[in-house]
């Protein structure tokens, strides 16, 4: 069951744009800009800092973990409490189902904190948000804009 929430969890982070019907040729027609999966987290009232910390002691080094970088930016004011944006190669990978990314960020995950433990801290993290979207979105790189 844990792996349920987990795969769910994951799932909504690195696999809704087919829904959204993204194109996998936007890339080879954008190659000046850098894409991303943007998630849009609101945690529940009072889970802020729970879940802050969740991201900090266990998702974030498994980013750094597989060589990602991913940019948070904290919410202030407004309906969201962060938007955290992970590099990806382009809206193809986002189509799969299971991603080559995907797998190398649950393989670390694992590494890091054991497949129970994992499951546990997905669990957690998930109880915490009342709501979230993903969004696929791109950076141009500056002067090279379309």
């Amino acid at each position: 069951m844990r792996h349920i929430a987990l795969a769910a969890l994951l799932l909504a982070v690195f696999w809704p744009a087919a829904a959204r019907g993204q194109e996998a040729s936007e890339q080879a027609k954008h190659p000046e800009v850098d894409w991303y999966e943007a998630w849009y987290v609101k945690f529940k009232h009072g889970a802020f800092y729970e879940a802050e910390g969740i991201l900090r002691a266990h998702l974030l080094p498994v980013e750094l973990a597989i060589g990602r970088e991913p940019v948070i930016v904290e919410h202030r004011t407004g309906e969201w409490d962060f938007v955290i944006y992970f590099p990806i190669e382009g809206p193809a990978e986002l189509e799969q189902r299971t991603s080559p990314t995907w797998e190398r960020w649950w393989t670390a995950f694992v590494k890091l904190d054991g497949e129970e433990r994992a499951g546990e801290i997905s669990a957690r993290l998930d109880e915490l948000v009342e709501r979230s979207e993903n969004h696929l979105v791109e950076r141009w790189r500056y002067g090279e804009a379309p």
